[in-house]
């Protein structure tokens, strides 16, 4: 399944980059390091989240990704293709701010289980 992506999601997905000039060995190279890059930067982010001064700050940008319909559509899609149903159990690992395992929760009802896992750095 393929989601629709709005000119700015292009801005926050490095997966989305393209190059005008894609038949270009020399501007897939460029793109590849720069995917690389965006990914490796995000990724330091979130795994330094728990040695921050002010880790509301990774809250403050979790809540903002959430508000975004487009985000919210996403998460729509995927909820669904997990076909949960009342009694199933669910697992959110790296959980964020926790919203998603609420969200599994309504889909399992009391008698299903959730849980949620995030990794923490000492």
């Amino acid at each position: 399944m393929v989601f629709g992506e709005p000119p700015e999601a292009r801005l926050l997905n490095p997966l989305t980059l393209r190059s005008r000039n894609s038949g270009s060995q020399e501007a897939s190279t460029r793109i590849r390091r720069r995917r690389k890059a965006m990914h490796k930067s995000l990724r330091i982010e979130f795994d330094q989240v728990d040695k921050t001064t002010d880790p509301a700050d990774f809250v403050r940008y979790l809540d903002a990704m959430r508000a975004s319909e487009y985000i919210q559509e996403i998460k729509r899609r995927s909820y669904a293709l997990l076909d949960l149903h009342p009694g199933d159990q669910a697992c959110d690992i790296g959980c964020g701010t926790g919203n998603d395992v609420l969200a599994l929760a309504r889909l399992v009802g009391p008698a299903g289980g959730r849980s949620a896992w995030t990794r923490v750095r000492g």
